[in-house]
Order: C-alpha cells, then structure tokens, then sequence
C-alpha cells in the first residue's frame, strides 16, 4: 500500500491522459470509489510478468476482501476468468495505491513488492499484451472499474486504449493535465 505511483518513475509508460485519443470519445472510469490505475500485461523479463494497480479515489481506507480481479480474452470467448481472489482483512488506505501481481511477477530494479498474489493468476496463459480486457467486481459480483486495450477488444468502458509492448505499462491519469508520478 502506497500513496504515490510506483511504476510511472521505472518502466516505461504508456501515458493514458484521460484516455482520450484524437477524434474518439474520451473513455473515463466509472467508479467513484475504486480504479484501476495501472497494468502491465508482461515485461522485458517475461510475458507472464504482470501487474495491475488499484487506486482508491477516495479519502477513507475501502474494504476490498472478496473482490476479485478477472481478465477476458478481446474477442470475450470463454467469459471472464478470475486471476485472483483478494483476502479476508484487505484494505486500500485513503488515496493509496494496492499493487496485485501474478506469482511470476518479478521485481526489477526499484519495484515495489506486490501487496497481493496468488497462484489463480498464475495459472493457464497470461493476459494478452495486443488486446483484452480486465475488470475487478466486488464480492456482490458488481463490477467496480474495467478497463480494454487493443483495437479489437470488443467490450471496453468507453474506448480500449492502444496495445501496449512487453515492456510497457498503461496508466490511467485523473485528467490530461495530471503530473503523477
């Protein structure tokens, strides 16, 4: 649990200013409690090495135990699959950060360590890097935040963001103007 980005000062990032690209609609998160503020679909070290941050947006620490961070292909065959189940007594602290990370996940020069990881996400293949989508829902099975990329996800919130390479992260900033870092 941190209060500032980790990964925006480390890997190379793939800048999502509000996600707004050219001529398509900007595609904002829905939540207003809990976002997804960063993912990495693989790295330079191996195509399994991911990661994806939460963000609670909000001032008061947010009970997260029992949701679950789920993952479908673009083209959304075989529905969506969990990657992880959060554990009892879980918690993102107000306007702090909570990193989740496949078992595989390697930490590389000045990465933090996962606050969370199971060996779910670990199993079958990892998250595609060109195109797939990504949600977390509460225990209640209520989608919270999703989040697509590639030009062929079929199902984003608003529209997908660009494929990212395998040494890249996609973050989500408040707005066009936001100096995370």
């Amino acid at each position: 649990m941190r209060h500032l980005c980790r990964f925006s000062r480390v890997l190379p990032v793939l800048v999502i200013a509000a996600l707004n690209f050219g001529a398509a609609p900007v595609a904002r998160a829905v939540s207003t409690t809990v976002v997804i503020s960063e993912f990495a679909t693989g790295s330079s070290v191996s195509a399994t090495d991911e990661f994806v941050e939460l963000y609670n947006l909000t001032d008061n620490p947010i009970p997260i135990s029992g949701w679950k961070l789920q993952y479908k292909s673009a083209a959304g065959g075989g529905g969506w699959l969990d990657r992880l189940l959060l554990p009892a007594n879980a918690e993102i602290p107000g306007r702090g950060y909570y990193l989740l990370a496949s078992q595989t996940y390697s930490i590389q020069g000045n990465l933090p360590a996962a606050d969370f990881t199971n060996a779910t996400w670990g199993t079958g293949q990892g998250m595609s890097g060109t195109a797939g989508h990504m949600r977390i829902i509460d225990g209640a099975s209520t989608q919270i935040d999703k989040v697509a990329w590639g030009s062929t996800a079929t199902d984003p919130e608003g529209s997908p963001t660009p494929a990212m390479s395998g040494s890249q992260s996609l973050e989500r900033k408040a707005n066009g103007t936001s100096t995370a870092d």
